[in-house]
């Protein structure tokens, strides 16, 4: 019998049933029994254990070849280290936690207590919080230095001024107090290590004595005996209770003190007769304390497992080849392999197959950034507390296995997506998870990493944020605060589904011009180009900007301040009312120049990336001036090969890069060019070296193909601080071809992006190469500077004067 037709909805609503089941993102499975762990303030001693983790955590991940790390889901066993680690009370207990952490995945791996310190004299200090309140006053002294630059939401109020006088980010300006506290930390570990060297010259002195007392000893032992037995005794006992030493069982206090037993012990080192009771008990024993009974002591070395010295013809040494960062995704700008070679011969493998436009090479065993390296020599990891470590960045393999063997094991899946979603943020080891993991990765492959002062205090602060504030934004705010400040003008976290988060503007264009927030463009009626804004929703247009500067990603002050002004009207709701307070030229004393306050209630009502309110440039994308000067913006249109063929006949042409390319895949340089042009040279983390680092080395190069139609012509380019991307790339061709730069330099940011997730599904992307010009010289942070510097004035802008078209067509004649 057949069967009744589906009905056209019956299928629809199954259909769209089984898809959102597909889509629907699956129940968080990383957090504990009992739910999810509640916000609670972080302690010093807490975040000291944390960023040992992170330390050792990062060294192992990134740069220990065994077949174990290779197999580890790292997500999983970080957020468990954190759970373990962070209550760790003394450094004994931190030490072998941390042990435990890498035990199964690195069996070669070391840790130690490397320097004594007086633990108990700082409790009192680990247990108060990692980052005072800024708020508190102490009634006395005021509040710490440290505690005024804490990242949190809402940034710090105070601002500082840029070297050109421009509003500037509290971390960046504050250039002074972080000088004082590296001083300071210089000091005490100077004033540390002094300590130890005294501590050591005593002990060694103290042993000197206490040998030279013990040889006295025994030859007066000798003697006694060729005297005989009696009269020996009274000696012995005489020449045993000198001045300054106890007589009888040497229980009194004149023996005792620093690093020496107290009453009824002997001393370190003492070989004299203890008399009574004690004339049985051999000469050489002593009482000792309880293992971990002084944490604050400081270890000898472990010694190296047998298995970095291993023997044999069959052995191969395993080590690991970085070229950029590479964690799985087959997009990663970067690449990793684990290499294999015979000890005393260099390492030959062919390099692996790659797409034609793949901008860096896959890791090959040539090169600059191939280091032999070997097993009984591993890298120094100092952890902090006064905790050091030993990562081999080599090991010995047999059949194809590391060793020590572990059987047969499969490389670990990338952490994607799907993964990501296994973890929920408002879990606070979770949180802690993604601010640790962004600070390892930027660590590790942000090539200009080693310029952020005082790294460590900075993944303090952001750990601080997020472990007593369980709010989404308070950790998205933490994250770009971040990627500030490792000065990442590329950086983005992207918290819906690997993309911005959607946000609603007005149709209002703001700029930093004169060291004011100018509209600059305006599709409201309430507002009017030329008006200087004091102030949004009744606060302070100052301490706005000091907020957005703070958790704006940038390489340059001048890019870093443009982001932050445009970001003032970014709302989360649409249809949100901003309250604008401006001051504008008065209409009825046109004469005097005199100025009145206005207060304009605007909405925003259109998304952040729509099509951009026009700013003065001219209105069309393509557009022909008068004496066969054209106007192109390739910051507005697409097809750049039309572009090209109705610019054969031009005189000149001014092509507008502020911003960034529409089409990031295409040029206009191309249609300049008679020959293949090198833009700039391209350097990548890669290695590792022997002291587990992953130095900066040559890549690739990017350079641009000749493409017809061929345009020849006198050129202008107008650029800013708004010009990065492709359009900066396109900056340094047209400045290598002698073209005329009209503007102010750009925004300095060049280099490969990466991307990679965090657990709870957010995405974050960040620089993972560098880019120089082909001479050596730099571009991050400098970018591309005008050879006819213009700068937009208050002035021209309230006369709607594009000051920069104008300059350019001036310059063509």
């Amino acid at each position: 019998m057949p069967r009744a037709p589906i009905s056209r909805r019956t299928w629809l609503w199954t259909s769209t049933t089984a898809l959102a089941a597909a889509c629907a993102r699956p129940a968080p499975t990383q957090i504990p029994d009992a739910g999810p762990e509640p916000a609670r303030v972080l302690n010093q001693r807490g975040a000291k254990n944390l960023i040992a983790l992170a330390e050792l955590g990062a060294a192992v991940r990134w740069l220990h070849p065994s077949d174990e790390a290779q197999a580890c889901e790292w997500e999983p066993l970080l957020l468990a280290g954190i759970r373990a680690i962070e209550p760790a009370g003394t450094r004994a207990e931190l030490a072998e936690g941390l042990r435990g952490f890498v035990g199964d995945v690195a069996p070669t791996v070391v840790v130690w207590r490397s320097v004594k310190l007086d633990e108990q004299a700082d409790d009192a200090a680990l247990d108060e919080p990692a980052c005072p309140d800024p708020d508190a006053v102490s009634e006395d002294e005021g509040p710490e230095p440290e505690a005024s630059e804490r990242a949190r939401p809402p940034a710090d109020k105070s601002h500082g001024r840029l070297g050109t006088g421009r509003a500037g980010p509290p971390s960046r300006t504050k250039a002074g107090a972080a000088s004082d506290r590296k001083q300071a930390e210089d000091a005490a570990k100077a004033e540390a290590a002094a300590r130890d060297a005294a501590a050591e010259q005593a002990e060694s002195a103290e042993r000197d004595q206490q040998n030279e007392q013990s040889e006295q000893s025994e030859q007066g032992k000798r003697d006694d005996a060729n005297r005989g037995d009696g009269d020996g005794e009274g000696d012995a006992d005489e020449g045993e209770t000198g001045e300054g030493e106890t007589g009888e069982g040497e229980t009194g206090e004149g023996e005792t003190g620093e690093g020496e037993t107290g009453e009824g012990e002997t001393g370190e080192g003492e070989t004299g007769d203890t008399g009574g009771d004690d004339d049985d008990r051999d000469d050489h024993e002593t009482e000792r304390p309880e293992p971990d009974a002084d944490a604050s002591e400081r270890e000898d070395r472990p010694p190296l497992s047998e298995a970095l010295f291993a023997q044999g013809e069959d052995l191969v040494i395993t080590q690991w080849h970085r070229r950029g960062y590479a964690e799985g995704p087959t997009n990663a700008p970067g690449c990793a392999r684990r290499i294999q070679r015979r000890p005393h011969t260099k390492a030959s493998c062919a390099p692996a197959k790659r797409k034609r436009d793949e901008p860096l090479p896959c890791s090959r065993c040539d090169g600059d950034s191939y280091r032999p390296l070997a097993p009984g020599a591993p890298a120094l990891v100092e952890l902090g507390r006064g905790i050091s470590s030993l990562v081999p960045v080599a090991l010995w393999t047999r059949g194809g296995l590391t060793l020590p063997e572990s059987g047969a094991t499969e490389p670990a899946p990338s952490f994607d997506q799907r993964r990501a979603w296994d973890y929920d943020l408002r879990d606070r080891g979770t949180r802690l998870l993604a601010v640790v993991r962004t600070w390892t990765t930027l660590r590790r492959f942000f090539p200009h990493a080693t310029q952020l002062a005082d790294p460590r205090q900075r993944l303090t602060e952001a750990m601080c944020a997020v472990a007593d504030d369980d709010s989404p934004l308070t950790l998205q705010a933490t994250l770009e605060s971040m990627l500030a400040q490792f000065g990442d003008g590329n950086g983005a976290v992207l918290v819906e589904a690997g993309a911005a988060a959607r946000r609603w503007v007005p149709s209002v264009v703001l700029r930093w011009v004169e060291e004011r927030v100018v509209v600059c463009a305006s599709a409201s009626e309430l507002t009017r180009v030329g008006d200087v804004v004091t102030a949004i929703d009744g606060v302070l247009i100052d301490e706005l900007i000091a907020q957005e500067l703070a958790r704006t990603p940038a390489a340059n002050a001048s890019a870093a301040i443009e982001r932050a002004v445009a970001r003032l009207l970014v709302r989360r709701e649409r249809g949100a009312t901003i309250a604008l307070t401006v001051v504008r030229p008065s209409e009825t004393d046109e004469h005097e120049h005199g100025e009145r306050v206005v207060v304009a209630s605007i909405s925003a009502d259109r998304r952040s990336d729509a099509e951009p309110v026009l700013d003065l440039r001219p209105g069309r994308a393509i557009e022909q001036l008068s004496g066969g000067v054209w106007y192109v913006d390739p910051t507005r249109t697409r097809r750049l090969d039309t572009v090209a063929r109705r610019l054969r006949k031009a005189n000149g042409v001014i092509i507008d890069l502020r911003g960034q390319l529409a089409d990031p895949r295409a040029s206009l340089l191309a249609h300049f060019v008679t020959q293949t042009l090198t833009l700039a040279r391209e350097r990548v983390p890669a290695g590792p070296n022997e002291h587990a680092e992953l130095p900066l080395e040559r890549a690739g190069e990017r350079r641009v193909e000749p493409d017809g139609p061929a345009v020849d012509c006198s050129v202008v380019v107008l650029a800013d601080s708004r010009t990065r991307g492709a359009a900066e790339l396109e900056l340094v061709g047209f400045e290598r071809l002698g073209a005329a730069i009209v503007g102010s330099a750009s925004a300095g940011d060049q280099g490969a992006v990466a991307q990679l997730w965090l657990p709870g599904g957010w995405q974050l992307r960040f620089t993972a190469s560098e880019l120089r010009r082909e001479d050596g010289s730099e571009l991050w942070g400098r970018g591309v500077a005008a050879s006819v510097p213009v700068e937009p004035t208050l002035a021209g802008i309230r006369r709607e004067q594009d000051e920069l078209l104008a300059a350019a067509i001036e310059h063509l004649g």
